[in-house]
């Protein structure tokens, strides 16, 4: 028997159990320590879009979950909202929509134009995933060809300490204060020729005409920046347990470009070249004892840098992986263990006595679930999905790097 709820029946219009459960979170909301600044700008009634830079995995709940004045429908990863049959019933209980990353999603597109129609809110984080470094990386195109095609009012929203409570690297949440504040609306390149058709989307969408989508994107990129200037200088390096985790981020030597980065006592090292780097200050690392100290998400974008620059001349990376078979967005139940081997060549996976040969492009546009899980698309509706704790970031920044791609179209 299946107890989890079928993706269809997710987006429906919002019902008394979506209100009484947006009104449930927000009595917890001084117990999460959310201050809130701007929300009187939200229409009180009528449709709008909530956007922001996504910086911790609590950004949705309980951050803009709580601290907006109206109950919010998110848009989700569906592979999240799927993960699990209690998962399934407390997304659905919450008004999530679930959209699948890994592939195109019409199905997502439509629900939230009828969810707009009907004047409800929708929120969702447009860079279609948590920044690694704790700065904005480009938002999605289709989600920028959305927004600047919409007629309703879009809003930015951040949370100031977001990335500090749980960096998307950092397997703990820590219970900080954050503010939540909202501005807007914003204005995004215009779509000129716009026909005005007839269609039941006419009050909330502008069909055919042309819009200069990549300035959108670029557009709302620049707002995510300076709305969250200074977020990753917030991260505190020095709370118990955390550095632990940070080889997941800087998982290749900004140095020297070795995929060989561990903690050694209380220092993150080099295996190949020998240097250190010591917490230093909010956000910082000092390089062995030096007084100068860097942010990590600029050791982070130096890091990708030099990546670039020695896949030049050549780059091979192997990680140990798990692996499991997905076709037609029905995962298999069962992972096994296997390789991924990354060269200049292509993608050649083994796990379980089967082997799958892929391109170092579909690496690069991988899905990425959380820190540790990888789909990749093979075609003919079937994927692979591979998960391993120390290698997903690994192989992705291993492909863009081969394929020159800047660290600002990361997108997780």
């Amino acid at each position: 028997m299946r107890f989890a709820i079928p993706a269809q029946r997710f987006g429906a219009p919002i019902r008394w159990f979506h209100v009484a459960f947006w009104r449930l979170c927000r009595l917890l909301r001084p117990w999460f320590r959310i201050e809130t600044e701007g929300m009187e700008k939200l229409p009180k009634t009528g449709p709008a879009v909530v956007v922001g830079p996504h910086f911790s995995y609590s950004d949705s709940w309980p951050y803009f979950y709580t601290a907006l004045p109206r109950p919010p429908r998110f848009i989700a990863s569906a592979f999240v909202v799927v993960h699990s049959a209690v998962q399934s019933w407390v997304m659905y209980v919450g008004g999530v929509v679930p959209a699948w990353r890994h592939r195109r999603d019409a199905w997502v597109l439509r629900r939230v134009l009828r969810l707009l129609a009907r004047g409800e809110v929708v929120a969702f984080f447009p860079e279609g995933g948590r920044t690694w470094a704790g700065v904005p990386t480009a938002p999605m195109m289709p989600a920028a060809k959305l927004l600047a095609r919409l007629k309703v009012p879009v809003f930015l929203a951040s949370v100031e300490g977001s990335y500090d409570v749980w960096p998307r690297w950092d397997p703990k949440i820590r219970r900080l204060p954050v503010k939540v504040k909202l501005t807007g609306p914003i204005t995004l390149p215009p779509v000129e020729g716009a026909r005005e058709d007839q269609h039941w989307w006419r009050e909330v969408y502008r069909s055919g005409g042309t819009l200069d989508a990549a300035a959108a994107q670029e557009s709302l990129r620049r707002q995510f920046i300076e709305i969250s200037h200074g977020e990753a200088a917030r991260l505190d390096l020095t709370r118990k347990g955390r550095l632990q985790w940070l080889p997941r981020l800087l998982c290749f030597c900004s140095e020297c470009s070795a995929p060989r980065t561990a903690i050694v006592g209380e220092k993150l090292t080099c295996a190949a070249c020998g240097l250190a780097w010591a917490a230093s200050g909010r956000g910082k690392l000092s390089k062995n004892g030096v007084d100068s100290a860097e942010l990590v998400s600029a050791m982070f974008e130096k890091m990708v840098d030099r990546l670039q620059d020695s896949a030049a001349t050549g780059l091979v990376v192997e990680e140990s992986i798990d692996v499991r078979v997905m076709k037609d967005d029905v995962m298999a139940k069962e992972a096994f263990p296997g390789t991924a081997r990354l060269t200049p060549d292509g993608v050649v996976i083994a796990s379980n006595g089967r082997e799958w040969r892929t391109s170092v492009e579909a690496l690069a546009h991988a899905g990425s679930e959380g820190s540790d899980v990888l789909v990749v698309p093979l075609g003919g509706g079937e994927s692979l999905v591979l998960t391993s704790r120390l290698a997903a970031l690994r192989l992705v920044l291993g492909a863009r790097a081969l394929l020159k791609l800047p660290l600002s179209t990361l997108v997780p």
